[in-house]
């Protein structure tokens, strides 16, 4: 009767661990990466819906920005008064569309907001042709740019284009 393991098994126990300890630290580190690629595809999904908004209702839309509070909100604009009233979620029905990054993607934070290249704007309103306006109904002449990060480091940034409201992420 032996005692003991043979050289053989040690080596296979630790080969294993070794394998289980990659993929373990492969996918907690990939994680981070997958969190900011679903927020920054929720981001580029609502500007296009309030764009759509927009386009459909032949009516200003708009989505504001708070970086501050790692959030952002879809509204109604009545550049008339100069007001805004919050949009209804179709997904939570009854409940204004309203999105708070860290709740939903953990790790993701709202980094800054640069609509038509300056913190003087933080949201973007959409006028009943889908272009990218200020609330003066002045179009933007420059790209908007719309930066996240994650806790590990990595970034990334949805762009809406003057003039044509194309909204892509980089």
């Amino acid at each position: 009767m032996r005692k003991g393991f043979t050289i053989i098994e040690l080596a296979m126990v630790i080969a294993l661990l070794a394998i289980v300890a990659i993929t373990v630290n492969i996918v907690f580190r990939g994680s981070g990466t997958h969190m900011l690629d679903a927020a920054s595809q929720k981001i580029a999904s609502d500007i296009r819906y309030a764009q759509n908004l927009a386009v459909s209702h032949r009516d200003w839309y708009g989505i504001r920005f708070n970086a501050g509070q790692n959030s952002y909100y879809l509204f109604h604009y009545d550049p008339s008064y100069a007001s805004e009233e919050a949009v209804t979620d179709p997904v939570k029905m009854g409940a204004n569309f309203s999105v708070n990054l860290g709740e939903t993607y953990s790790g993701v934070t709202l980094s800054s907001v640069l609509c038509n290249s300056s913190i003087l704007y933080d949201y973007i309103i959409f006028s009943a042709d889908g272009v990218p306006s200020n609330n003066l109904g002045g179009e933007f002449l420059s790209r908007s740019d719309i930066q996240i990060s994650h806790s590990n480091g990595s970034g990334r940034s949805v762009y809406v284009a003057p003039r044509s409201g194309k909204v892509s992420i980089n």
